[in-house]
């Protein structure tokens, strides 16, 4: 399989070189048509992205991080161990999980180009748009190109409270420019004649762990007091990306290629440590949507992925020696009339996994997904899908159906039934690769493992959600759900407690067949006084109403309460104010009750003395965030700079994980 990717990879950089040296009169001779947008600039765009947490903003998961960069995301049915949520970007899928933990600083769009859409994610399981997916999506756009040749690049640099630098612990020493989060450096290239473009990235950041408390705890687990060695807390990442397509508004094709390299710890769910580790992925995919007459229209996308983990540092025992190809085919067909929509595709995957203690290892699933939407007189519409995979001879079902209807033409109510089945090698994939023979958690001396009998997980969710449109400039969404899962395997590890290393790895169970009932709701706000000013609100519930003991400990470290305000003001038409207000309720994390109350300190001398505690539970917090941006120059030009935790009140979204306070965020961008 290696040599087909390879040879992939090789046919499709050769065409994206072709269509670059494609002949420009060649392209203006084409005609014009609306198939590729032109993009304009707006200070107070809905979806303006300045930092890692924006991208969660307002979609219904609550992002755990332990570093600010890398996040477990709840995955709605399966939880935050579970699988993790697709991405999409510009319509093609990229996948930055690791391990179940998201790297957004491999999403292969600067984030100064990103833009959310109204509807920026789905949760749980379904069908949009030809993309089946299990456990939620998540869709991202990049800013539409110019015609003719452009250039964009951004820089940004913060810091935060509490965290001098750069190198060191040393108060007098606090520069700008040692936040998680900076500095960054993006740039982009783009072609754009007629129908076709072409496009490309460069990404590069470069940024140090600063955070006392985070930095303190690698440097305890990872080398001992008297040894006097510093552990590297440097992590790196280079990411570039081309692109080439023809879109006439009927057809379109498009070719990208994508490759990248970091230097990174893996936050390693949830042994209570941090393995230094180096990432590679590359990614090719070609994609073709064609429209043809009387709504007709097919959608296809061959995708070939190639990432593996490798040593970082070598003087640990550990050897993830770990490598994941994939190849990726789905076609689907659709037909739209007045009142009625069909879509049937499929989709078939090829993995083959390399890894100390297995061989020859090959997972190959196959999906097949139905689409229908029917509507009626009078605002009534009926939607159902159903999805079948199967994988080494055994198969899982899932589907929904809802009926909306309208009962005005300004409040419109509808209700939906689910039924999910998934695949143990999709559900917990790193614990049937230990069954197979992995040796990864007898290298981190981790103890107790029971790994998964092969049992599909299973839950059933009924949904009521309503529309309310009392004018055009207030639209009132909101939803109630009641989620059963019927068999869903948990991961649970209490996390000791050594005094020298701060924590260590406890006995690790992969309990099976829990099951409970949880209820969840969403109520969301948009209100648009004018052009100029914006405002949303959204609040989310999340809560257990029975289930077995783990199960309630498993969906403790889920806020029941999560509360977001955001306002966009644009005073002028070149300069714009965003507020966001959010609060979380308090969660607690059962798996760190063993070191509850504990000390975390360093050893160094060239550290001043620092002593933290240790708390599994974290209590509710407030958070204020402001953003001001400043267009320059005919709009070529943008100043951001973002003022966050305004109240200075430390808080943590893990117990491990690093204590925010008061902080900024300077970014530069240039569109030429």
């Amino acid at each position: 399989m290696a040599k087909t990717g390879a040879k992939m990879i090789k046919t499709l950089f050769t065409a994206i070189v072709i269509a670059l040296f494609f002949r420009i009169d060649s392209a203006l001779a084409c005609q014009k048509h609306d198939g590729i947008k032109t993009a304009k600039n707006d200070s107070t765009e809905a979806g303006f992205i300045l930092r890692s947490q924006d991208l969660f903003w307002q979609t219904g998961y609550h992002p755990v991080s332990l570093d600010r960069m890398s996040f477990m995301l709840d995955s709605h049915i399966y939880g935050r161990y579970g699988p993790s949520p697709d991405f999409y970007v510009d319509g093609i899928p990229f996948d930055p999980s690791i391990f179940g933990m998201t790297f957004t600083q491999l999403i292969p769009v600067p984030v100064h180009q990103l833009k959310q859409s109204s509807r920026l994610s789905e949760r749980g399981s379904g069908v949009r748009g030809g993309k089946p997916y299990d456990s939620g999506i998540i869709e991202l756009y990049s800013e539409p190109l110019k015609k003719g040749i452009s250039f964009s690049a951004a820089g940004q640099i913060g810091h935060n409270s509490g965290e001098p630098g750069p190198l060191a612990f040393d108060p007098d020493r606090v520069t700008p420019n040692v936040e998680r989060f900076g500095p960054w450096i993006d740039g982009t290239a783009a072609v754009r004649f007629g129908d076709w473009y072409a496009k490309g990235v460069l990404r590069t950041h470069s940024y140090v762990h600063v955070d006392e408390f985070l930095q303190n705890r690698i440097i305890n687990l990872r080398i001992l007091p008297d040894t006097g060695e510093l552990l590297g807390t440097e992590a790196k990442t280079t990411l570039g990306l081309a692109e080439t397509g023809f879109d006439n508004g009927r057809v379109e094709i498009r070719l990208q290629g994508i490759k990248s390299e970091s230097e990174e710890f893996l936050y390693f769910q949830p042994v209570a440590r941090e393995v230094p580790t180096a990432i590679e992925s590359q990614q090719i995919s070609g994609m073709v949507n064609a429209a043809f007459g009387s709504g007709f229209g097919i959608r296809s996308l061959v995708q070939y992925h190639d990432r593996s983990l490798g040593y970082r540092l070598h003087r640990f025992s550990h050897n993830f020696d770990w490598r994941r190809e994939s190849l990726m085919v789905r076609s689907s067909a659709y037909f739209n009339s007045e009142k009625t929509t069909i879509e049937l595709g499929a989709e078939l995957e090829d993995i083959r996994l390399k890894a100390d203690g297995l061989s020859g290892y090959t997972d190959q699933f196959r999906k097949g997904f139905v689409q229908l939407k029917q509507s009626f007189a009078r605002g009534l519409m009926i939607e159902s899908e159903g999805r079948v995979t199967e994988g080494a001879g055994n198969y899982a079902y899932s589907g929904s159906a809802g009926i909306s209807l309208d009962l005005t033409d300004k409040w419109n109510i509808g209700l939906r039934g689910h039924y999910n089945e998934l695949l143990p090698e999709q559900a917990r994939p790193l614990d049937e690769w230990v069954r197979s023979g992995y040796t990864i958690f007898d290298q981190l001396d981790i103890q107790g493992l029971y790994a998964s009998d092969g049992e599909k997980s299973r839950s059933r969710e009924l949904s009521l959600n309503q529309q309310i449109k009392f004018t055009d400039k207030l639209i009132v969404e909101s939803e109630i759900g009641w989620i059963e899962n019927l068999r869903l395997h948990i991961p649970f590890q209490y996390a000791a407690y050594n005094f020298p290393f701060s924590t260590e790895p406890g006995t690790y169970l992969l309990q099976q067949n829990e099951g409970g009932r949880r209820i969840t709701g969403n109520v969301k706000v948009q209100y648009q006084r004018s052009p100029r000013l914006r405002q949303a609100v959204a609040l989310y519930v999340n809560r257990v109403e029975n289930g077995d003991r783990l199960y309630n400990f498993y969906w403790q470290s889920t806020p029941e309460l999560s509360l977001q305000h955001s306002v966009n003001y644009k005073p002028f038409r070149d300069l714009g104010i965003q507020v966001k207000t959010q609060y979380v309720s308090e969660r607690v994390w059962p798996e760190f009750e063993r070191i509850d109350g504990r000390s975390n300190r360093s050893f160094y001398v060239q550290y001043p003395f620092r002593l933290f505690t240790f708390e599994n539970d974290l209590p509710a917090h407030l958070n204020i965030d402001v953003t001001v941006s400043k267009w320059f120059w005919d709009q070529r030009f943008r100043g951001v700079i973002l003022l966050k935790n305004l109240l200075n009140s430390l808080y943590q979204t893990h117990p491990l994980g690093i204590r925010e306070g008061f902080g900024y965020l300077l970014r530069l961008e240039m569109r030429l």
